[in-house]
């Protein structure tokens, strides 16, 4: 939508106004997709919140091309992660099964461009750095699983993958924190 984008554009510049406008215009919408799954109605708003906050966070750097989309696929994302993080009922892998993927071919283009930025950032890094990001994000291995597995401290872990995710947000600058943390749903 073109309105979105024009303000986009303003909040770039700081334009609280166009920002409580983007918020307004997908707040209730969002809010119904993100409570429709998790049905807990305080999860919801943090989620939102959270989301809201990371793009005015970022606002300066942000490079969104169709903003329902993004604004899905991050609510998707977080409400995903807080299942995760807590017990999944059969009814919610159920309603996480049935989500549809973003909304078009565009998020899908998008999708596309961000994995192939993430490979090639992740190919510059330290073949162990590389190593400990992958165990941890694209196998989903605790720190002490992949310490004991790599023969590392704890420490080490998180060294390696604070150092990983620092390189990712560098390279990926245009886009928001949060997405260096959704890309391994989508790789």
């Amino acid at each position: 939508m073109e309105q979105d984008l024009h303000l986009i554009e303003q909040i770039k510049k700081g334009n609280r106004v166009a920002f409580n406008a983007l918020y307004l215009r997908y707040w209730e919408e969002l809010y119904r997709f993100g409570y429709g799954i998790l049905g807990d109605e305080d999860q919801a708003k943090d989620i939102l919140q959270d989301i809201f906050f990371a793009i005015w966070r970022n606002r300066e750097a942000l490079e969104i091309r169709s903003v329902s989309a993004y604004l899905h696929t991050a609510v998707r994302y977080e409400v995903t992660r807080a299942l995760r993080n807590g017990k999944l009922t059969a009814s919610h892998e159920e309603c996480l099964s049935a989500l549809p993927s973003p909304h078009s071919s565009e998020a899908h283009l998008h999708l596309a461009d961000l994995e192939d930025q993430v490979k090639e950032t992740l190919e510059k890094l330290p073949q162990k750095s590389r190593e400990v990001f992958y165990l941890s994000r694209f196998q989903e291995l605790s720190n002490k699983e992949i310490a004991q597995k790599l023969s590392l401290s704890q420490r080490t872990v998180e060294w390696h993958i604070s150092s990983a995710l620092q390189h990712l947000r560098q390279s990926m600058n245009h886009l928001a924190t949060w997405v260096v943390l959704t890309i391994s749903p989508f790789l």
